[in-house]
């Protein structure tokens, strides 16, 4: 049986790299596994490494109603990979604004000072 493609990398279709053994060994200690997960540090994920993800996250195979037909662990996997990912899009989007409010507020004050 082939794996789910929560375990191919994201790739041209004739250039896909097979990371089933890798996937297959890193979960091999469970608890260690969901250590690793659990201390997962959301806020250093790279921008490259999210716009590699992304496009995985985004295929018909990650949907949330495809995923909840699998096994309840790559189910929870799939879902948790989700969940970084829209994390990491929504900080991005918050710090965007963020950025934005701060420039609106700069240049607010350049034009008091000079009325």
């Amino acid at each position: 049986m082939r794996p789910p493609l929560i375990f191919v990398r994201p790739q041209a279709p004739r250039e896909r790299n097979d990371v089933w053994p890798v996937a297959k060994r890193s979960m091999h200690d469970a608890s260690r596994f969901i250590h690793s997960l659990l201390i997962f540090d959301r806020d250093a994920v790279p921008d490259s490494r999210l716009e590699k993800v992304r496009p995985l996250v985004e295929t018909e195979e990650m949907h949330v109603d495809v995923l909840s037909s699998h096994p309840a662990a790559l189910s929870a996997i799939g879902m948790w990979v989700r969940a970084m990912v829209r994390y990491c899009q929504t900080v991005y989007t918050f710090n965007q604004a963020r950025k934005m409010d701060d420039n609106v507020a700069v240049m607010e004050r350049i034009l008091d000072q000079q009325a």
